[in-house]
């Protein structure tokens, strides 16, 4: 997760690389890299949407090295259309939380 800041507010590169189990590893997606742009609020919390109702994520906790993120709907990964290729959140309309480790710039390069 890469947050940067440009003439239209804060925005957010997201990558994930999936886990092969729950219902992406059901889904045969497991292990794979997917990626989603998105922008963000400025509010308390902040939170960050993805276009065309591809879900959104708030930041619950920021420590500066930790940083949880939940989400009830997430998509990530470019399709054709408007939405993504899957969603990150374990169930629809029930919250999942990531918590996120801060890492060297060097070591957040995905293959």
């Amino acid at each position: 997760m890469n947050f940067t800041r440009d003439q239209y507010g804060l925005n957010v590169a997201l990558d994930v690389i999936s886990a092969d189990g729950g219902h992406v590893g059901a889904l045969g997606l497991g292990g794979l890299h997917f990626d989603q742009s998105l922008s963000c609020y400025q509010d308390d919390p902040v939170a960050c949407a993805v276009d065309c109702d591809g879900g959104s994520f708030t930041v619950v906790r920021d420590t500066g090295d930790v940083l949880d993120i939940r989400t009830e709907h997430l998509t990530v990964g470019a399709t054709e259309e408007c939405g993504g290729a899957i969603n990150i959140a374990e169930q629809v309309g029930a919250p999942t939380t990531y918590r996120l480790y801060k890492s060297a710039p060097e070591a957040c390069v995905v293959n």
